[in-house]
């Protein structure tokens, strides 16, 4: 019986499907976009050496789709890197048999040969076959099979493009698509205009994973009925990735859209790494088209994609701070745990909607409730510009994990159960978040364990995690190696207060990580409990936090 796909990890046999688009004659950039040759059944018979192979050319070799009977019939064959493909298509749709049929034989560079049937039911209501089959805008159910008719991989179709991929007689079965953009710039996608006198040469890798039988490799692309190779996925047009995304929009998320070709693009670049036919991504990037539309803010969907918080960047320029910003931004969103940040903090995982700003201020950054262009109530981050130009990608992703964390607890407070007035949050620094949102836990140690149980965990746990991308090798080596750099930590004396023994210590990246973190929250009441003045962890606090300034300036 047909289920939907689970994802499984082992897989043993590969079914790769590319969908080339046109290239221009200028360039033969991709082999996949070359043009497709016409290869004799008798030739193809002479190539062969597997029986089974040939007894199925020969058995439909005389079936032609128009209903005649002929002495041969011609494959269409495209030639790739690894392997040529040769595709047949014998059955046409009719009342008798409503589907497609082809039959697919490939050869690849070591002589291994393979042959599979692929058939193609349309499922569009009032289906009309007068017109060639064009497998760039199928839409309906693909089979799979042996040569002997054991089903091997079943899959669905919208416009050409994968979606639904389910399992057969056990045969787990899944599914990964990349995009590879124009060679030309401007990263378009299969099907989209390119620029200057080029065609557009971008393709879709589609790799199908099955748990039984052996390598399948499906090139996909063949003439239909008429034999204009038009009408086939080898040459002319891809399949447009948009057109996919585009059509199951509703009319409001398509005029929005259209009317914001800033934002259309952006998503494009977005699905040009995650791909439309990934339904996660596509149900993303439909929930972000609709919170824009609520509140008239302009999010970056790939960067709040992998991100705690949906983020607006569009008042971020491309100044030196703005570039500065938008580099130890992304650093952070390639870091796993930064998008989990509000999860292991609090156990839940709310949309924040949140603002980026720029500006000359007094402190590090601040985070406020502003009202959006449509008049919804959300956060606004402003880094300070000085802060930008003259701290370290670590110092500076920090900042941003603190200001992600007040803007969550600026949504708590504005939760009914406290119903704080914006004014009264944005008067209130960190620390009075903290402290109002744990105002029964004063003194208590519920309230410390919040930043040793959890604050203190998960920022180190972010920041540990990013530690190849948010410092250089150079800066890692001035503290692994302070002979060189003279970037040492001294043990503390006996005394009280402990004070610099100068006798040199080793530098403990975890101490690190847990004493950095704690910057900027060190005025909180817990703080001075959990880390009292003059105790020995306090010293080593002001010895991290103050040689990684030095040592980690850029």
């Amino acid at each position: 019986m047909k289920h939907k796909l689970k994802i499984s990890l082992l897989f043993s046999a590969l079914l790769i499907v590319l969908f080339s688009a046109c290239q221009s004659d200028e360039l033969n950039v991709n082999k996949q976009s070359q043009e497709i040759d016409k290869v004799s059944a008798s030739e193809l018979l002479m190539l062969l050496k597997n029986p089974d192979i040939k007894k199925s050319i020969l058995k439909n070799n005389e079936k032609r789709i128009d209903g005649s009977v002929t002495i041969d019939s011609y494959f269409e064959k495209l030639d790739f890197a690894d392997y040529d493909n040769y595709t047949l298509l014998f059955s046409n749709y009719s009342v008798e048999s409503p589907f497609y049929k082809t039959l697919v034989v490939t050869i690849d560079n070591y002589g291994v040969e393979n042959g599979f049937y692929v058939q193609y039911t349309p499922t569009e209501e009032n289906y009309s076959a007068t017109q060639p089959f064009n497998v760039k805008k199928f839409m309906g159910q693909v089979d799979v099979t042996d040569l002997e008719g054991n089903p091997r991989a079943s899959w669905m179709m919208y416009n050409g493009f994968v979606s639904d991929v389910f399992e057969i007689n056990d045969c787990e079965t899944t599914i990964s698509i990349t995009v590879i953009p124009c060679s030309h710039g401007g990263l378009h996608a299969p099907g989209e205009t390119c620029e200057g006198d080029f065609a557009n040469d971008a393709y879709y890798q589609i790799t199908i994973h099955v748990s039984c039988g052996p390598q399948y490799i499906f090139a996909g692309g063949y003439a239909g009925s008429n034999g204009d190779s038009s009408n086939g996925g080898g040459t002319g047009t891809a399949p447009s990735s948009s057109e996919v995304f585009y059509g199951k929009l509703s009319l409001e998320q398509q005029q929005f859209l259209d009317n914001n070709p800033k934002v259309k693009s952006n998503i494009q670049d977005f699905f040009s790494k995650f791909s439309y036919a990934n339904q996660i991504a596509s149900d993303y990037a439909k929930k972000m088209i609709d919170e824009m539309i609520e509140t008239g803010l302009i999010f970056d969907v790939g960067r709040s994609f992998k991100s705690p918080v949906n983020i607006d960047v569009t008042n971020i320029d491309n100044s030196p701070e703005g570039m500065k910003f938008k580099k130890v931004y992304d650093k952070l969103t390639d870091i796993p745990k930064f998008k989990e940040l509000f999860v292991k903090l609090f156990a839940e995982n709310s949309s924040v909607n949140t603002i980026f700003k720029i500006d000359n201020l007094p402190v590090d950054g601040t985070t406020q409730l502003v009202a959006s262009p449509q008049g919804v109530i959300t956060n606004q981050i402003t880094i300070d510009r000085n802060t930008l130009l003259t701290s370290s990608d670590i110092r500076i992703a920090r900042i941003i994990i603190h200001e992600c964390i007040h803007a969550f607890l600026n949504v708590k407070l504005k939760h009914p159960n406290i119903g704080m007035s914006i004014p009264d949050i944005n008067n209130m620094d960190f620390t009075e978040v903290i402290n109002t949102l744990y105002n029964g836990l004063q003194g208590n140690p519920a309230q410390h364990n919040f930043f040793v149980d959890h604050m203190i965990p998960v920022m180190t746990e972010v920041l540990s995690q990013g530690k190849q991308v948010l410092l250089t090798q150079e800066q890692i080596a001035k503290v692994d190696n302070p002979e060189e750099s003279g970037s040492f930590i001294f043990a503390p004396t006996n005394s009280i207060p402990p004070t610099n023994s100068g006798i040199p210590t080793t530098w403990i990246w975890s101490d690190f990580f847990k004493y950095f973190s704690l910057e900027g929250l060190h005025m909180a009441d817990s703080f001075d409990t959990v880390y009292p003045i003059n105790s020995v962890e306090r010293y080593y606090f002001e010895q991290y936090t103050t040689r990684a300034i030095i040592a980690f300036a850029p």
